[in-house]
């Protein structure tokens, strides 16, 4: 049982984590990529 809580509490924690980084990286490329696209290719 309690195995099966530690294993439910680090999935949890790992989505937290991985969804933090997923939020920093895309509010890092989002600009970069709108930026790209703003600038006409010529």
């Amino acid at each position: 049982m309690s195995q099966n809580l530690d294993a439910t509490a680090i999935n949890q924690i790992h989505a937290l984590i991985s969804a933090q980084v997923l939020m920093k990286l895309s509010v890092r490329l989002v600009p970069m990529l709108w930026h790209c696209l703003r600038i006409p290719h010529s």
